[in-house]
């Protein structure tokens, strides 16, 4: 008699073989059969594939912490390590991507949506609490992504000023941005929700 599968299981670890270019032979990736707990609401699409990398790089340092120093090699400490940053740039090259397509969808949204007769209000709560935490998590985030990530933010902002967009359309989608960037590092993933519900219905987020 077949024994039913349970309904959620954290994933286990192997060794990378099917994703080479992205991760590297060396690198830890959990295998894709992560699901959301029971009675929960189903991920939004693309979310399960963060979720499972993050549930992979949680469970290998929990592993790694558990062990005895002596346990490792200095080749086995450097390929984790190695392992981890890959993970990590693969964050920041969803995040940076994500930000990018966001900004040519928005350059194409029609001219009723880029200046609206009631442009969003940003100054007050709880757009504005939301706000100042993307602020802080983005400033606060470890220092090379901090840095390539802001350089992209800076880049954009270009875009966004020679746009046609009322003003307030373009501090939105400044800030927007920078949600986009930073939403890994939030602790709160209302904030997200709210700087970027001014684009919400026109380019949801799990279309980019």
């Amino acid at each position: 008699m077949r024994v039913p599968r349970p309904a959620w299981r954290a994933p286990r670890l192997v060794r990378s073989r099917g994703h080479p270019s992205r991760w590297g032979s060396s690198a830890l990736a959990p295998i894709d059969d992560a699901e959301p707990p029971t009675g929960s609401a189903p991920w939004p699409a693309g979310a399960a594939k963060h979720r499972r990398i993050a549930l992979g790089v949680g469970e290998t340092r929990r592993l790694a912490s558990q062990l005895p120093d002596s346990a490792w090699t200095d080749n086995q400490v450097s390929s984790l390590r190695r392992g981890l940053d890959t993970v990590s740039r693969a964050h920041e090259a969803d995040d940076i991507s994500a930000a990018r397509r966001f900004l040519e969808r928005l350059a194409g949204l029609p001219k009723a949506f880029r200046r609206p007769a009631l442009p969003p209000l940003l100054d007050v709560d709880p757009y504005l609490s939301a706000w100042t935490n993307v602020e802080s998590a983005l400033g606060n985030a470890p220092a090379p992504g901090r840095e390539r990530r802001l350089a992209v933010a800076a880049e954009l902002d270009g875009e966004i000023r020679a746009m046609d967009l009322a003003p307030e359309m373009k501090e939105a989608g400044r800030r927007a941005v920078r949600a986009l960037l930073a939403r890994r590092w939030l602790l709160t993933p209302e904030s997200f929700k709210f700087v970027y519900e001014p684009f919400e219905a026109l380019i949801p987020v799990d279309s980019l």
